[in-house]
């Protein structure tokens, strides 16, 4: 997958965005959902599960190399560092119109 900017990635969200903060030029390489797969260059997107809740794991995905983060906009987590992130009201169509613009949109190929 060709890498995508920070900015790319808060344009497909703007519509459910509720803030936004950092550097729009931020590459991002690989996007995921799960802090054990982060390094790198990748999107950490927070959601909260009926078993966990991935909130409880930003600052493990940041300590990884998460370059940007995707967070429910009710989180009360803060950022220590200059990282950039985008608050959402729907962390779950997020994580969906991420993986679909990450992946090239392959249901148009259909």
């Amino acid at each position: 997958m060709a890498p995508l900017s920070f900015a790319a990635c808060g344009a497909m969200l703007e519509p459910w965005t509720v803030s936004a903060e950092g550097d729009p030029s931020v590459r991002i390489r690989r996007i995921t959902n799960d802090s054990r797969q982060v390094e790198d260059g990748t999107l950490f997107c927070a959601i909260s599960g009926s078993k966990t809740d991935g909130h409880a794991f930003l600052d493990e995905a940041v300590g990884r190399g998460a370059c940007a983060l995707v967070i429910a906009a009710d989180s009360r987590w803060r950022p220590a560092g200059k990282i950039p992130f985008i608050r959402v009201r729907d962390s779950y169509r997020a994580w969906a119109l991420l993986c679909e613009l990450f992946y090239g949109r392959p249901a148009e190929g259909m």
